[in-house]
Formats: structure tokens, sequence, C-alpha cells
């Protein structure tokens, strides 16, 4: 008998400290996170995460002028943080229709240009599981995504404009 008490002793603990750290890393991800590196968050105009304490998201993904050959501008939708790993159900995004495709030789790259920005609906979208690990670089808040996205906070409000 004394040993269930234990082990129920044991699962409420465990489960508490993992709930402790799922809501310390869901404050922490609150904010703007920028993509790239120290020099490139300094303008705020890269890719970047807006995470808000809603459970939604906004990811813009970034437009060098108006050429950029992305057809998709930026994501909406929800996420949760569970630990080491974060949730992402995306709602809709915003495309680009109706362009024109051509190759430039001033930036030795793809382009696209025209068209119009069209907000779409994603129907039956699957939650995504990603790894997410918070650390400190030049004592500078940064997310890293999947092992590789390294997201430098640059503001701890997700309605700040830059």
């Amino acid at each position: 008998m004394k040993f269930i008490k234990y082990l129920l002793f044991g699962i409420l603990l465990f489960c508490s400290s993992l709930n402790a750290q799922e809501s310390g890393n869901a404050q922490k991800i609150i904010g703007v996170w920028q993509k790239g590196d120290d020099i490139t968050t300094r303008n705020g105009i890269s890719d970047n995460y807006r995470f808000y304490k809603d459970g939604t998201f906004y990811y813009s993904i970034y437009e060098e002028a108006t050429v950029s050959i992305h057809r998709i501008s930026s994501i909406k939708g929800t996420y949760k943080v569970y630990g080491d790993s974060i949730i992402f159900k995306i709602i809709s995004f915003s495309e680009r229709i109706d362009g024109e495709v051509y190759y430039e030789p001033s930036l030795g790259n793809w382009c696209y240009e025209g068209g119009k920005f069209v907000n779409r609906e994603q129907q039956n979208s699957p939650p995504t599981t990603v790894g997410i690990k918070f650390v400190k670089e030049n004592k500078k808040d940064i997310i890293i995504i999947d092992n590789f996205n390294k997201f430098f906070k640059i503001s701890k409000d997700p309605d700040k404009n830059f």
C-alpha cells in the first residue's frame, strides 16, 4: 500500500514539473522572433514569428522588395508549447497569384512580380510537432526551431511594428 502511495506521489510530482516547464516555455515564447543572426535581427524585416498569449501565431515570410520568388507571404495558426516541443496548426495563409516569373541577372535569382495576395483557409491541417530549444547568445534570447533555424527575440510585444 505504501508503494502505491509513493508511486502516485512520484507521478504527481513528475506531472507538475512538466506543467511548470510547459507554462514557463509558453510564457518565454510570447513576442516577436526574427530569423537570422545577430546583425540581421536589427532591422526587423526578416522572416519572423509573432506568438500571442491566446495561443495564436503569425509567421511572416520576408519579401525582398516586390520581386521575391515566394508565393506564400504569411501563415496564421495556433500553437501549443509542451516542454521542448511546439505544436503548430495552420489556419490560413496569404498567397500571391497571377504574377509573372522571370530571371533577374543583377540578383542572380529567379523573381516573381505582380499579381495580388489572397487569403486562403487551410483545410484539414494536421498538427505539426517541431522541436524547440531556448538559449541565450550574447545575452540575447534565442529559440532554435527544428534544430537549425535560429530566431532572435526582438520584442516581447507581438503587436509591435517595425
